[in-house]
């Protein structure tokens, strides 16, 4: 426990008390040997952030059932809409090429992210838009649908893969958390996390937007 590795040995915890994914558990799935897999037998599951400001960055990652490492992020500045939404449909056409059939994408529609949807859908693609401010399908445990997707992909990391990538830990070990009057767990802002100097986890966003829908409706 943290508190022996405090207390008695004198070393550094895992994870801060406020830590919503411990470092520990990102580092696990890091370093996981890849699941065996019998063909392309899961719905390919693609989540995509959209920069809004700054420093941000646009990023498409891909997750197929326990396998979020075999498709490294892409990742984007400066592209408007249109440019942005070329390069998701590309992404698409790419893994229908290897023989994938079943695709969804996931698009944060917040901000200027709603273009995306509409350029996609305009395109023929199969694309469901996430308002992560909205509120979560579990309303007494969560105080919004960010918070809901961390906590299903948090859920997750303890069996799946991931890139074995500094920067994608640093993403999903970056937001803390706090309990809203109600209960509810709320996660911190990325306007949160700036102002204590992390950078915006839009790789990590990214990935939680693969868990938008519950994972046995998308067969994954």
């Amino acid at each position: 426990s943290d508190f022996v590795r405090v207390r008695v040995r004198g070393v550094f915890p895992r994870a801060s008390l406020l830590q919503f994914i411990p470092r520990d558990l990102a580092d696990e799935a890091a370093t996981r040997p890849l699941p065996e897999r019998s063909g392309l037998r899961h719905t390919a599951l693609i989540g995509v952030d959209v920069a809004r400001f700054g420093g941000a960055q646009s990023v498409i990652r891909t997750r197929m059932g326990r396998d979020a490492r075999t498709w490294p992020a892409k990742k984007f500045r400066g592209l408007d809409t249109m440019q942005l939404a070329g390069q998701v449909g590309e992404h698409i056409n790419e893994l229908r090429r290897i023989g994938i059939r079943e695709i969804v994408t996931f698009v944060d529609g917040g901000g200027v992210g709603g273009g995306v949807v509409d350029r996609l859908k305009m395109l023929g693609y199969r694309v469901i838009e996430v308002q992560s401010g909205e509120k979560a399908r579990d309303e007494e445990k969560f105080i919004n649908r960010r918070a809901e997707m961390w906590s299903e992909m948090r859920d997750w990391m303890v069996y799946g893969c991931i890139d074995n990538d500094e920067a994608l830990v640093d993403d999903l070990t970056g937001p803390e958390y706090a309990l809203h009057l109600k209960g509810q767990i709320k996660l911190e802002s990325k306007d949160a996390m700036k102002k204590r100097g992390l950078a915006s986890p839009d790789d990590g966003d990214a990935l939680a937007l693969t868990f938008a829908e519950p994972v046995s409706r998308m067969d994954a």
